[in-house]
């Protein structure tokens, strides 16, 4: 269960505004005046979370931050629904067009899942369906003449919709293999049509095959969809080779500086698969929090990255900043002074211990 729905009601209940609200005593950020103004006393939980410019994850933290701080009031707890058993409307793409298989005509299989949209688990089914038979420039929604910056811009889109990190620790059964794949291959496919090189081998490559009329859900999921495997592994081959675990880390570390916090996170767990390192989870976990999404996910790494390592300072400070977001004031000091305790000199830790000290009443 997430941070704020273990303190949230049904999501058909209504949250209500409070009357003239003291905003001066909440730290708000933008998305929390964007939240603010969806809570007018009409529309629901789902209502909201369907309008959020944010992932849901996100704006039910901020709700109950919001409700926290004296700004709105949420359902009461005691009325809540277990996440498990909640549908939160997802926002989708618009069917895929001038794909083999026509998306009205599309049987999706029946699979239900708790808590997972219906809708969703077609969308996916459809995706994972046309792996193979449909081109890169079709996986990703763009036309074969999309800029560099427009095949990025719907790659960002579909990886947020498709990231097996959106059901982390929930149980999907087959729909994990097939999240997977899916996110896979619109990976892959971002990764050969932003690098010049290898995007023009790949367009003088035979198209893919059109598939059957009916896809079978249980049949193996290829990740690259298109071409003989072989000709695609000798693309990647030809123009990076292998990627040495060094060049992920510093081509990861380059992303961060430059502010993409989400193709850093990428390449740190494709380095992961390499070997199991406390400081790849730490910088997953940063850029998870810089990119403000997929909260518990970042808890996990940044635990993990302290139980490899304890003994370096910083790996605590992201965890204790993720205390803060629980607004479990009390445990984030106490990680903060850990992280003290090992590294004196982090700046960050200090200014951090002090804000929550002062907000807890605690003098140093």
């Amino acid at each position: 269960m997430s941070f704020a729905k273990a303190e949230l009601g049904n999501l058909s209940a209504v949250p209500q505004p409070v009357e003239n609200p003291a905003f001066e005593n909440v730290d708000m950020q933008p998305d929390d005046w964007l939240l603010v103004s969806l809570v007018d006393g009409r529309q629901s939980l789902a209502e909201i979370l369907g309008a959020s410019p944010v992932s849901a994850e996100q704006s039910l933290e901020i709700l109950v931050k919001l409700a926290k701080g004296g700004i709105i009031v949420l359902p009461e707890a005691e009325k809540a629904v277990e996440a498990q058993d909640e549908v939160v409307k997802l926002e989708l793409p618009p069917p895929p067009s001038g794909w083999p298989t026509p998306y009205e005509a599309f049987q999706a299989p029946d699979l239900s899942v708790a808590g997972v949209d219906p809708a969703y688990i077609k969308m996916l089914a459809y995706y994972h369906a046309h792996l193979g038979h449909v081109d890169y420039y079709q996986l990703l929604g763009v036309p074969r003449s999309a800029s560099a910056r427009d095949i990025k811009r719907q790659f960002l889109k579909l990886s947020k919709i498709f990231h097996p990190d959106r059901f982390f620790r929930k149980e999907i059964g087959a729909l994990e293999d097939v999240l997977g794949a899916v996110f896979r291959a619109v990976n892959e496919a971002f990764k050969v049509l932003s690098k010049p090189a290898l995007r023009q081998s790949y367009d003088q490559a035979p198209p893919p095959s059109a598939p059957p009329p009916q896809q079978d859900w249980n049949r193996p999921a290829s990740v690259l969809v298109t071409k003989p495997a072989e000709s695609e592994a000798a693309i990647a081959t030809q123009a990076t080779g292998k990627r040495a675990l060094l060049e992920l880390l510093a081509r990861g570390k380059q992303l961060e500086k430059d502010g993409h916090f989400l193709e850093a996170a990428m390449l740190y767990r494709e380095a992961l698969e390499q070997r199991q390192s406390a400081e790849l989870m730490n910088r997953i976990a940063e850029c998870l929090i810089r990119l403000r999404q997929d909260y518990e996910v970042a808890e996990a790494y940044a635990r993990r990255s302290v139980e490899l390592e304890p003994q370096v300072g910083r790996y605590w400070v992201p965890l204790a900043y993720l205390m803060e977001l629980r607004q479990d004031f009390s445990t984030a000091l106490q990680t903060y002074e850990q992280a003290l305790t090992l590294d004196p000199s982090n700046q960050a830790a200090k200014l951090r211990r002090d804000q929550v000290a002062q907000k807890l009443g605690v003098h140093n």
